[in-house]
């Protein structure tokens, strides 16, 4: 407890919320589908509490792709001893979500937290005796860890211009190419010439090259991959031109496959006027329970076996897909705005800081 509180004092940066002087809070109203995930994710703790030991631990467990916050009397302080770039900005922006969320919804309870910055889940379920369910707030998770659901900040913490983005170029349905479309990099490993087309991106690549007519896929840049593996890809793929994703919305079918865990970019392509073809796979955001095949999005198996015969599907019932696409922007509109996402963020933390038994934390920062 002192190591930590030495390096809050040495390296802490306070955020003052203090009350809006220009308008009140207003009160959560949004019914959100998605809220039981809340009690789904705080369950482990519902007996156990959230111990001081367990919330430090979780931080000193990797204090350098993780972020620890306290809430303190309406301000925020927070530490990490982190010195990536790219995670620096998440932690920053975790904050801002917070401080947003408060000043729409009203002061939270003191509380202690901790982030992890790396897409990837962390804390494993504990099956035994012999482990502890550490609290950790993450961005995605499978059914095989116990980490607690937070927005993914880089897209969440203004997400309403980020719908606006994907919509810019108006195209009527009737003028969309009949074709999926996806662009993007190797993610989801490290990419290399013995292995590269066992990932479920490299996968939809090669399918699409066997079926032109009907998919137009391919990666626009080299990232995750040693020079062996570039060597390799580029013999048989290559690499094509980039799309941006307003672009894609010139095709009536557009791909969402993982990268490092799931695919950020699902929720942007929901709010778009082309339907997605959403991979099978075990990762989930927050707000997935709330989603249905082929009410909001057309599964495809993780291996793009039966690609072909969903694209054909589609092809054969357009009026379904149309059906598809109006359910999925109904679904944002009325659940993934910027002020229901910020609803969400409150109502979780007001509901973990409730289960937090903050006197045991001692003197406050």
């Amino acid at each position: 407890m002192k190591q930590i509180t030495k390096l809050l004092i040495l390296a802490t940066i306070l955020i003052a919320f203090g009350c809006d002087n220009e308008r009140e809070p207003r009160r959560p109203d949004f019914r959100l589908s998605y809220e039981n995930q809340i009690k789904r994710d705080l369950m482990v703790f519902s007996q156990t509490g959230l111990t001081p030991k367990s919330v430090l631990k979780s931080y000193q467990q990797s204090p350098h792709t993780r972020l620890y916050v306290e809430i303190v009397d309406g301000e925020v302080r927070y530490t990490t001893d982190d010195r990536d770039s790219l995670r620096l900005d998440r932690a920053a922006q975790i904050i801002q979500l917070i401080r947003q969320s408060v000043r729409a919804y009203g002061k939270l309870q003191n509380m202690a937290l901790v982030f992890n910055l790396l897409d990837e889940p962390q804390i494993k379920i504990c099956r035994t005796d012999k482990c502890e369910s550490l609290p950790l707030f993450s961005f995605q998770k499978t059914d095989d860890y116990a980490d607690i659901l937070f927005p993914y900040v880089p897209q969440f913490l203004n997400i309403d211009s980020r719908y606006k983005d994907i919509n810019s170029l108006d195209v009527s349905w009737e003028s969309k190419v009949e074709q999926l479309v996806w662009r993007g990099s190797q993610t989801g490993g490290v990419f290399d010439a013995t292995n590269w087309k066992e990932f479920g991106r490299s996968k939809l690549v090669l399918k699409c090259n066997e079926i032109p007519a009907l998919c137009n896929a391919g990666f626009s840049s080299y990232s995750q991959v040693t020079e062996e593996g570039m060597l390799a890809m580029a013999g048989e793929i290559g690499l094509k031109e980039r799309i941006s994703e307003p672009e894609m919305m010139k095709w009536k079918y557009v791909a969402s496959y993982d990268g490092n865990g799931w695919a950020d970019r699902f929720v942007r392509l929901l709010a778009s006027g082309s339907v997605v073809f959403k991979q099978d796979s075990p990762f989930y955001e927050f707000f997935y329970s709330s989603l249905v095949p082929y009410k909001h999005y057309l599964p495809v198996k993780q291996d793009s076996s039966d690609l072909a015969e969903q694209i054909l599907w589609a092809r054969q019932n357009d009026s379904k897909v149309r059906i598809i696409v109006k359910n999925a922007n109904e679904f944002v509109g009325s659940q993934m705005r910027q002020p229901m996402v910020e609803q969400y963020v409150y109502r979780l933390l007001q509901t973990y800081g409730d289960l937090q038994r903050w006197g045991d934390l001692g003197t406050a920062i």
